[in-house]
């Protein structure tokens, strides 16, 4: 005999955890470089609605991403995304740091890694972009400049996001400072001082010039030494739909009730 009140009680109550709680996606972040060749910095991730635009290739660097770029600095980027309509429209911004392999402030060496579990709306959180500086450089970074470009939820409110690899040749040039590696300017240089830098007024461009900081001594103990081709995967992001624990718990619960039922009719 069928019991539809159970199975409409484990019907709704899956319709209610999905809705009140989002989705609770886990975003890991890898680098892919081998040792003795670039890091980069903790990685500034907003999950939007599709209209927080940060940066644009071709145009001047605004404050938020020259401070990504340069420093590897999202406070103002966060900052920008909190007033702006996708972020007071439900959106989500967060660094994540690397949490095996990196150094100091969570800066991510080759093979380092870095996670982040996040709750989602499909609709408000439909849409990634991120931002991250590379060292050693003046103002290298990564990022996607059409905030649309990276679709996690479909229209359909699906997940929809698995993987992305940001490949070396996708490494922009802010176009904020000169590139001296030789200078004082750049960043993960022992003995450089990263705000002392000469300001280039130029617009944002592929071709950083990583060339340019081969044998440069890192804080991290070790000299850049590996140049990777620009189709070698610089970052790797790969995404999940974790389970939330009470969702388990209420689906054991409405199972077990269930069970019982199931056993006294019989």
């Amino acid at each position: 005999m069928k019991h539809p009140l159970t199975v409409s009680l484990l019907a709704a109550s899956l319709g209610v955890c999905s809705v009140a709680h989002g989705v609770l996606v886990r975003i890991d972040i890898e680098n892919l470089l081998p040792a003795n060749s670039y890091a980069h910095s903790p990685v500034f991730l907003a999950a939007h609605d599709g209209t927080f635009d940060l940066w644009d290739a071709g145009t001047t660097a605004g404050a938020e991403i020259e401070a990504i770029a340069e420093l590897g600095d999202s406070g103002p980027a966060t900052t920008l995304f909190n007033g702006s309509s996708a972020g007071m429209n439900g959106g989500l911004a967060t660094t994540v740091a690397a949490s095996s392999g990196g150094f100091g402030p969570g800066i991510y060496l080759p093979g380092a890694m870095g996670s982040v579990t996040l709750d989602l709306d499909p609709v408000m959180n439909r849409y990634l972009s991120f931002g991250a500086m590379v060292v050693p450089s003046n103002d290298a970074f990564i990022g996607n400049d059409d905030p649309m470009a990276i679709e996690l939820f479909d229209s359909m409110g699906n997940f929809s996001f698995t993987s992305l690899t940001v490949s070396v040749g996708q490494v922009w040039d802010a176009g904020t400072e000169v590139d001296a590696p030789m200078g004082d300017g750049a960043a993960f240089i022992n003995g450089h001082t990263a705000t002392n830098s000469d300001p280039e007024g130029g617009m944002i461009s592929l071709d950083p010039n990583l060339d340019a900081y081969l044998g440069s001594d890192t804080p991290a103990g070790y000299t850049v030494s590996v140049l990777p081709s620009g189709s070698e995967g610089l970052v790797r992001f790969n995404a999940v739909v974790v389970p939330e624990p009470r969702t388990y718990a209420a689906l054991a619960g409405l199972l077990a009730l269930g069970l019982v039922g199931w056993r006294r009719r019989r």
